[in-house]
């Protein structure tokens, strides 16, 4: 569905236009829509458009040409009816809800978001970079006229002096994108592209100087000296004829500079042919190139190196600068070093100036190769483009020599390892951007589509083919040269197959064409050409870091492995490693070529594998009394960065009968991922190490092992709200307790177990099982067990109404938590107690205990808890009369529980906001939340929640006339709770 506002006002919902009855109803569109997060004043809107009349026949034609627009959006409704409407409004204000329409697509929002990207990104050097060039590109190309032109409505200056404001701040961001993309342009010497934009900024404001002179500089770059001067005259006549004025000093100092040279900087020297030419355009590294730039004509940076792994397109950057830059040198010199690793053009010691000279055509016969090539280049303005210099490194004090003795001589190196001399600048290249957010039609994905279209008559660029392309490059972690031989393939294979063959075999990764180096036919041979340049320690030391998974410390490293920090510090100048943050990656590509190697050192590898799994197990062992604590949050973030390494450690000591290590580690993973809310991740793992463990010979240790996992697996479960298969695994659990006579185990399944049946609506079962659960823990005692039990048992008094009970086992449990210093078990129990307080009528006592335990959730960065206290709070000030405030409070709730996947505190959420929306008389959203609440609650069978939303549904058929489904509701929720025991709330499902 889309909206347009710049010229003329249209909009189409399924390539169908949706019709407006007049311009007042496309003027009320252009208001809400163009302050999209705004919630307008009725009051305010009818000024607007009927300053001339009175309040009270202004406001009833708002009231009509609202609803004419609503008529308008209707097509919307119909074609998508679970939908929470786009306009929402009440007796006193109107608001847009286009978060609930994500597919929603509007012109000025796009070129609003697109200016503020630009805005709001620091920009290193001075550089644009290529995600703001293709924002203001994208800005530039939205803007198909002035808004809302042309457009006129009768009785309405105020609204004519909105719309002339709103026109004037696009007109001005409209010519900022114009300067900036200009700019780049004439910085990168796109004269072409310079006449194009500038010209088109004239277009909008004819009087703009600097377009006029950006003009004026194309034309004498490019020797048409006529158009030069036509251009000075066109300003000077615009200038006079719109504002009586003539150019400015600068536009007249800059035409006199320009007409009496032929060209601004001298033109490309002839013997530039021996410069290669670019095969293919550079596609994805505009900032990098923009970089280079800055760094050698603005800086005066005279040796950068441009560092990476083979592949990773340093030579295509290198000669794509070279050859925009050939007008600022006397020449340019490219000189290839692919292959000197074998070569002996002279003694070792010369063997860089050697190679220099011989490709500069330089007589050696009465100088040393090094004295030649000083003598020749001397007073010469000149870049040399050293590709490939890995292989001589060594010899870096050469190069510190021609630039020492060449005061005009610039070198730009590629290499897969710094020079390590104090005079150069490194540029690192990592693989070109993947697809994100703000950039879905990213430059790995242009690369592919390049060589891909040429490899088959197909179309790639549909939807679903621009998903498995943008799998496919992450895979590759946009390596350039792997997405080239990747794309190669879409001839034979389809995308998916590539992606599994791909994810299968390296050796996939290659090709037989002619016009490639053999170095770069596979990415094996990329691979193995830089393994070749590493020491035998760095080879092991990289070989045993293919088993860390995402991102690692480099403490962990150095303990793991046993590595100097020296060592790390070379593998990442030579880019097999990456860090950020103080933390090391490798990327996928390298790890899997890096795990080959060390499959071939069997003992290094198990060697490894044993200390890493040591590792992360004994971090997760220290910090598992502190997630339980009063504080949790240090640990846990530190926890979630090494979670891939934790539940990498986790697996192996599972896979390979560490018993004691699981034993040890499963309190704490268990909890970590509570704390996380990686309720689904924590299942899938559970599983896996039961089904391994059941492989193993039975013995006492692993089934006590495998009780205790299941117990687990019962516990996240329940917090997954699947609580059928919760109260299964936990009857799986208790079985084997009581086999193995292990009473705090029994306790631990029966709480679980009583937790699944209360959520489930079973009550009298869930009161039994926690009533046992209660006893044993007492007896041993188990404190935390025996808090858990008494704390759910309480909460399932509150369901039934029994709130003194409730109370009394609240604070119970709350006094055993203080004991335990268990401070997000804390907030769980007094939030119900504000429940409590709010069921009995006391708002305030309910305000003061849930405002206390909203600060100490946010404290924790306790999202589950968080959102649970707002939802609450939310509850409160609508006891307090004041919906429109709850809403917030349930919006913000909603928002957070589905972010971490909270699928109970969803539905509640969502039957919470469907009564807040009916108490405002706003019944098309309050069914709409309802509707979501009951398809929510029945799907993960949260009976006492669906009853709530289905006597919320009653209320809002019956305001809508619809009485046949307001009874069969009010039926099924009298049903429910008759069902549940909760005869305290019949009288609400039949009021």
């Amino acid at each position: 569905m889309q909206f347009c506002f710049f010229g003329l006002v249209r909009a189409t919902f399924n390539d169908q236009p949706l019709q407006f009855r007049s311009n007042k109803v496309r003027a009320l569109l252009a208001i809400i829509w163009l302050d999209p997060r705004r919630q307008w004043a009725r009051d305010e809107l009818a000024s607007l458009l009927w300053e001339d009349y009175s309040s009270s026949k202004a406001r009833t034609n708002l009231r009509v040409t609202f609803s004419q627009l609503q008529q308008s959006l209707h097509p919307l409704y119909q074609a998508l009816p679970a939908r929470a409407p786009l306009l929402v409004a009440d007796r006193a204000r109107i608001a847009l809800q286009a978060e609930a329409w994500p597919e929603l697509q509007v012109d000025v929002w796009r070129f609003d978001q697109a200016i503020a990207a630009y805005h709001t990104h620091n920009h290193e050097h001075g550089v644009i970079c290529a995600a703001c060039l293709e924002q203001l590109t994208s800005a530039v190309e939205l803007y198909q006229g002035d808004l809302l032109t042309p457009f006129a409505i009768e009785a309405s200056s105020g609204f004519d002096a909105w719309l002339e404001r709103q026109r004037e701040a696009r007109h001005q961001q409209l010519l900022l994108a114009y300067d900036v993309l200009a700019e780049h342009a004439l910085r990168m010497r796109d004269f072409h592209e310079v006449q194009r934009l500038s010209t088109a900024q004239l277009l909008h404001l004819p009087w703009h100087e600097q377009a006029h002179r950006r003009l004026m500089i194309s034309f004498a770059e490019l020797g048409h000296q006529s158009m030069l001067r036509e251009q000075y005259l066109l300003c000077q006549r615009t200038l006079e004829r719109e504002l009586g004025i003539g150019p400015d000093a600068e536009t007249q100092a800059l035409y006199q500079r320009l007409v009496t040279t032929s060209t601004t900087l001298p033109l490309p020297n002839p013997t530039l042919k021996t410069l290669p030419e670019l095969s293919k355009p550079l596609i994805g590294r505009t900032h990098e190139l923009a970089l280079l730039h800055s760094l050698i004509e603005q800086k005066q940076q005279r040796l950068v190196t441009l560092l990476g792994l083979g592949g990773i397109g340093k030579t295509s950057l290198a000669l794509a600068y070279a050859h925009a830059a050939q007008a600022a040198f006397d020449a340019v010199w490219f000189v290839s070093f692919a292959g000197s690793a074998g070569e002996s053009l002279a003694s070792d010691h010369h063997r860089l100036s050697a190679t220099i000279a011989t490709t500069l055509g330089l007589s050696q016969q009465l100088h040393t190769p090094q004295a030649a090539l000083l003598h020749y280049l001397g007073q010469r303005s000149v870049l040399l483009v050293l590709d490939n210099l890995e292989h001589l490194v060594h010899e870096a004090l050469h190069v510190q020599a021609i630039l020492d003795a060449c005061p005009h001589v610039v070198v730009l190196v590629t290499s897969r390892e710094p020079l390590n001399i104090q005079a150069e600048q490194r540029v690192q290249l990592h693989g070109l951007a993947l697809a994100n957010a703000d950039q879905a039609f990213a430059a790995s994905a242009q690369l592919f589509l390049a060589h891909g279209t040429n490899a088959t008559s197909q179309t790639l660029a549909d939807p679903a083919s621009m998903e498995w392309i943008d799998r496919i490059c992450r895979m590759l972690d946009g390596n350039p040269l792997a997405i080239e031989l990747a794309a190669r393939w879409v001839h034979y294979l389809g995308l998916d197959e590539i992606a599994t063959a791909i994810e299968q075999d390296m050796d996939f990764l290659q090709t037989s064409v002619r016009d490639l180096p053999d170095r770069h036919r596979s990415m094996r041979a990329v691979f193995d050409g830089s393994w070749r340049l590493l020491s035998r320690h760095e080879q092991r030391v990289l070989s045993q870091a293919s088993l860390f998974r995402g991102s690692w410390s480099l403490t962990a490293m150095r303990s793991i492995c046993t590595v100097s920090r020296l060592t790390i510090r070379e593998l990442i100048d030579k880019s097999w490693l990456t860090q950020h943050a103080g933390r090391a990656m490798i990327h996928r590509l390298i790890q899997r070529y890096a795990h080959e190697q060390l499959q071939r050192m069997p003992t290094t590898a198990a060697t490894t594998a044993k200390r890493h799994s040591i590792y992360y197990l004994a971090m997760l062992r220290r910090h598992t009394p502190a997630l339980s604590g009063s504080q949790p949050q240090a640990s846990v973030r530190l926890l979630r960065d090494d979670l891939d390494n934790i539940r990498q450690a986790w697996l192996w000591a599972v896979d390979h009968g560490a018993t004691h290590l699981v034993h040890a580690s499963l309190a704490g993973l268990s909890q970590l991922y509570d704390l996380l809310g990686l309720y689904h991740e924590a299942i899938r793992v559970l599983q896996t190490s039961i089904t391994q463990i059941q492989r193993q010979p039975t013995s006492l240790q692993q089934q006590r092992l495998l009780m205790r996992l299941t117990i687990a697996l019962a516990s996240h479960f329940n917090a997954a709200a699947d609580y059928r298969t919760a109260a299964q695994v936990g009857q799986q659990a208790l079985d084997l307790a009581q086999t193995l006579d292990v009473p705090q185990q029994i306790a631990a399944c029966l709480l679980q177990i009583g937790i699944a049946q209360r959520n489930y609506g079973l009550f009298a079962d869930a009161e039994q099982s926690l009533q046992r659960s209660i006893a044993i823990a007492q007896a041993l005692p188990l404190k935390q067990v025996y808090a858990h039990a008494l704390r759910s048992l309480g909460f399932l008094a509150y369901l039934q109404g029994n709130y003194p009970v409730a109370l009394r086992y609240h604070e119970q449990a709350l006094a055993f938590y203080r004991l335990l210093h268990d401070q997000r078990s804390i907030n769980l129990a007094q939030n119900t107690l504000g429940l409590i307080a709010l069921a009995q009528g006391d708002l305030q006592q309910a305000w003061d205990q849930l405002a206390v335990v909203l600060t100490r959730c946010q404290t924790l960065e306790d999202g589950w808890g968080e959102a649970l206290t707002l939802n609450n709070l939310g509850a409160v000030v609508q006891a307090q009369g004041d919906p429109a405030r709850a809403i917030d409070y349930y919006q913000k709730a909603l928002s957070i529980r589905q972010r971490i996947g909270d699928r109970w505190g969803e539905g509640i959420s969502l039957s919470n906001l469907a009564a807040a929306w009916h108490e405002q008389a706003d019944y098309q959203t309050a069914y709409q939340s309802a509707m979501q609440a009951i398809q929510h609650t029945t799907a993960i069978h949260d009976l006492p929640t669906k009853a709530y939303a289905l006597t919320t549904l009653s209320q809002i058929l019956r305001v809508l006339g619809d009485q046949a489904g307001s009874i069969a509701a009010r039926s099924e929720a009298t049903t429910l709770r008759t069902q549940l025991g909760q005869d305290h709330l019949i009288s609400q499902t039949i009021d």
